[in-house]
C-alpha cells in the first residue's frame, strides 16, 4: 500500500515470464503504478511500443554474432525403405493404415499416412520413392496372428503392428550433433585461442537424466549424453584437432572430463558431489555457471561445455557462446529464439574487451 500511494513507475523485465495470467496482472496493477516499462526481446503481449531493436539491425550495428546454422538430418533418399503399421482394418475387407516415406510435389520425402489392401504397391502409393519398387514392396497378406497384427510383404518382409522397419535411429542422430557441436567448437578455438578468446558452447538437452543420473546413495553417474561427449572429443582432439592440443595444451585443458559440465534448475536444491566418490564435493557447478562468468571466461577454468534443461533458456547469458547445440525438439518459436539468444552476445578476450 506504501508503494502503491506513490504511483511507482513499475519496470518489467522479460514480462513473457512476469505479467502473463490474470492474476499477474491484477498484482501489477495493484501497485497503481504512473506507468509501466516492459523490456523483452520475445514480448508475448506487445503494449505501446516505444522503442524496438529488431534483429537486423542488432547485427547491422554490429551488437551480436551472425548466426550460421548447422543440422545432422538422415538422408531419406538413401536409407532403407520405412514402413510403419499403424492399424488394421477389417470391417471393408482387410486394409492397412501405414506410415510410410512418400514423394511431395515439390521432390522432397517425408512419412505420411496411406491405406492399403493386398495386392497394393507401395512403390505407387509412395508417389513413386524408387526403394519400394526396387525391393518389392508388394502388400500380400493382412492378418492376425496369436493376437497380433502384421503385414507380409512379397519380398518376405512382415511388419508387426506398432512396429517400423528401415526407421532412422534418433540416438544416433544425438550422438551425431554432439559430435558436430564439439568439431565445430575446436575449429573456432583453433581461431580465437591465439586472440585471447575462449570459446563456450551449451547443449540443451531433453531430459537432465540423460546427462547425469544418480545412484543409490545420491552420487551423480556419467548419463548417456556425458559418455557420448567424452569419447567424441578423445576422438577429435586425439585425431583431427591434435596440433590444437600440442599448441595450446599448456595454456587451456583438454582433459575430456574437465571440459563439459551441467547445470539444472535442480542443482540449487541438490548439490552436486564429486563423482570420484571421495569425501570432496565437487565446486559449486551454480557458481561457477550462473554467478562468476568472469572466472568462467578464464583459460584456467577447464569448463567450455555446457548442458542444461531449460534453466539457462533465457535471462543468463555469457557473451563467449559460440555454439548452441538443441538436442530436444523445441516447437515453440519463442523458446527458439531464447535458446538462439544465448549464442548471440559478442565475445570478450581474457581482458574484457
Amino acid at each position: 500500500d506504501l508503494i502503491a500511494s506513490t504511483n511507482p513507475i513499475v519496470i518489467i523485465d522479460e514480462p513473457q515470464s512476469v505479467d502473463n495470467t490474470p492474476k499477474a496482472k491484477e498484482a501489477i496493477k495493484s501497485l497503481n503504478p504512473l506507468c509501466i516499462l516492459r523490456y523483452s526481446a520475445t514480448h508475448r503481449e506487445v503494449y505501446n511500443l516505444m522503442y524496438r531493436l529488431t534483429p537486423v539491425d542488432a547485427y547491422q550495428e554490429n551488437l551480436v554474432k551472425h548466426i550460421e546454422v548447422s543440422s545432422v538430418q538422415s538422408d531419406e533418399t538413401t536409407a532403407k525403405p520405412y514402413v510403419r503399421l499403424i492399424s488394421i482394418d477389417t470391417k471393408n475387407g482387410y486394409t492397412a493404415k501405414l506410415e510410410i516415406n512418400t514423394l511431395k510435389k515439390d521432390g522432397s520425402i517425408a512419412k505420411g499416412t496411406i491405406t492399403a489392401k493386398i495386392g497394393d504397391d507401395l512403390w505407387e502409393k509412395s508417389n513413386g520413392v524408387d526403394y519400394y519398387k526396387d525391393m518389392n514392396y508388394i502388400l500380400d497378406d493382412i492378418g492376425t496372428f496369436e493376437d497380433v497384427d502384421y503385414v507380409y510383404f512379397i519380398n518376405g518382409i512382415t511388419v508387426n503392428k506398432g512396429e517400423a522397419i528401415g526407421e532412422v535411429n534418433q540416438e544416433s542422430i544425438k550422438r551425431a550433433q554432439i559430435r558436430e557441436t564439439i568439431e565445430l567448437h575446436l575449429k573456432k578455438e583453433e581461431t580465437y585461442l591465439k586472440h585471447g578468446i575462449k570459446v563456450l558452447s551449451l547443449f540443451f538437452i531433453d531430459r537432465v537424466d540423460k546427462y547425469r543420473v544418480y545412484d543409490d546413495q545420491g552420487n551423480p553417474q556419467k548419463g548417456q549424453y556425458a559418455i557420448w561427449f567424452e569419447e567424441e572429443f578423445n576422438d577429435l582432439i586425439n585425431g583431427r584437432f591434435k596440433r590444437l592440443k600440442e599448441t595450446y595444451g599448456s595454456k587451456i585443458s583438454f582433459d575430456a572430463e574437465k571440459v563439459h559440465d551441467g547445470y539444472f534448475s535442480v542443482d540449487s536444491k541438490n548439490r552436486v558431489k564429486d563423482t570420484k566418490g571421495d569425501t570432496v564435493a565437487d565446486e559449486d557447478t551454480y557458481a561457477k555457471i550462473m554467478k562468476d562468468k568472469e572466472r568462467l571466461l578464464s583459460f584456467d577454468e577447464p569448463l567450455r561445455f555446457i548442458f542444461s534443461h531449460s534453466a539457462l533458456k533465457e535471462g543468463w547469458d555469457n557473451p563467449n557462446v559460440f555454439q548452441v547445440c538443441t538436442l530436444v525438439e523445441t516447437h515453440d518459436t519463442m523458446t527458439k529464439r531464447q535458446k538462439i539468444g544465448r549464442g548471440l552476445r559478442i565475445c570478450v578476450n581474457q581482458n574484457g574487451e
